[in-house]
């Protein structure tokens, strides 16, 4: 089974598009991916996004949390939400079981950097977008091998993402994360936000932090190919 892992898409659904001539049977996304249901050229995107296989994405920071919760609804468990046919959201603390048995865990979220140019309530969703404690409660034990996540856990952060520690902001998503790191204890960790491609390890966990996959990077910075 071949397996994609994509960095932020921010809308550029065609970039998705060219993972189809790489043949994978599984996309899964970090975050950022674009879901804006409210805004038309959004609509019009996803109208004509039409992947042939599965694409599970986390919710990043530039999505409508206010249209992922309507979706949600009051439901207690985590779990994923079929957007349309191959387009699934992985709400915070779902999983997902491939087909070598192994558990990818969902974790969504991260503070927004670029808050003060938009507007709350309209393409900025400050209360909902952090990775919160409440989230982490939901979040089911038992083993995990993987985790996708928008942001990267604290531990990650500078130094070890040396000069990206120039966008060092206060997120408690991470702070989240770290829990979620000291709970599972997975092999292997994949997460986007940061918009550059860097990859290390950590006791025991290969951590790849994906640039993004908006035709802003080369395409081989934006994916991580596991087979």
């Amino acid at each position: 089974m071949k397996i994609i892992i994509a960095g932020d898409t921010h809308g550029r659904f065609s970039e998705l598009f060219k993972l189809e001539d790489m043949d994978p049977d599984l996309i899964l996304q970090c975050g950022d991916f674009g879901y804006w249901p409210k805004i038309n050229a959004c609509q019009r995107a996803m109208a004509f996004f039409f992947l042939g296989m599965p694409c599970h994405f986390v919710d990043g920071n530039h999505e409508d949390h206010r249209a992922l919760a309507e979706l949600r609804g009051a439901d207690p468990k985590p779990r994923a939400h079929e957007i349309k046919e191959n387009v699934i959201w992985q709400d915070r603390g779902s999983t997902l079981t491939l087909p070598d048995g192994r558990t990818v865990l969902f974790a969504g979220g991260a503070f927004s950097v670029d808050g003060s140019v938009r507007t709350d309530g309209l393409d900025w969703f400050q209360a909902e977008e952090i990775l919160t404690e409440r989230d982490f409660a939901r979040f089911s034990g038992g083993k995990v091998d993987i985790v996708v996540s928008h942001t990267c856990p604290g531990r990650l952060t500078a130094p070890i993402l040396g000069d990206m520690a120039r966008w060092e902001q206060p997120d408690p998503s991470r702070a989240v994360l770290d829990k979620v790191w000291d709970r599972y204890r997975p092999s292997m960790w994949f997460f986007g936000h940061w918009h550059t491609r860097i990859s290390g390890l950590l006791d025991g966990c290969e951590w790849h932090a994906l640039a993004p996959l908006d035709g802003s990077s080369p395409l081989k910075d934006g994916i991580f190919v596991m087979e």
